[in-house]
């Protein structure tokens, strides 16, 4: 069960940050607040986290192998 919970939140954290990643590149969403680099390096930031999430989800569902 816990296992489940664990697959499920990956899953949806990944989805929500990557459209977070993609809404902050490609719109206008807080360009008041966040400008210029610094909106530069936290559409980066979401993207390497989504990208992070992806691989642990990948080895979670990953087979362990027996002799190991």
């Amino acid at each position: 069960m816990n296992k489940q919970v664990t697959i499920w939140f990956s899953a949806v954290m990944i989805m929500l940050v990557t459209c977070a990643a993609i809404a902050f590149a490609f719109t206008d969403i807080w360009s008041d607040r966040l400008f210029g680099t610094k909106r530069n390096v936290f559409v980066f930031v979401l993207g390497f986290y989504s990208l992070y999430r992806a691989y642990r989800l990948k080895m979670l569902l990953k087979p362990k192998k027996e002799n190991e």
